[in-house]
């Protein structure tokens, strides 16, 4: 339950960094970040860690993570498919 309240506290870096930031919000964004991509790290296979963690930001892992392992609406091209 912990986990899960953490993810969602943190959950919007995965969106990226907006334009405009005051300083503090810009620490929280970055607190933010550095704490979802760790939290997304630890998540994967160790044969996969040495491949994203080099990530810079949330959004950076998301979009390569997605890139890889991304699954269409296979069903509903499927269906087209079979038609």
């Amino acid at each position: 339950m912990i986990l899960w309240l953490t993810v969602m506290s943190c959950y919007y870096a995965a969106e990226g960094k907006p334009e405009q930031f005051t300083p503090e919000e810009e620490q929280k964004f970055l607190a933010a970040d550095n704490l979802f991509s760790g939290i997304m790290i630890n998540g994967l296979d160790k044969k996969y860690v040495d491949n994203y963690i080099i990530c810079t930001t949330v959004k950076e892992l998301r979009d390569a993570l997605d890139a890889k392992f991304g699954v269409s609406d296979a069903g509903s091209e499927l269906y087209l498919i079979e038609q």
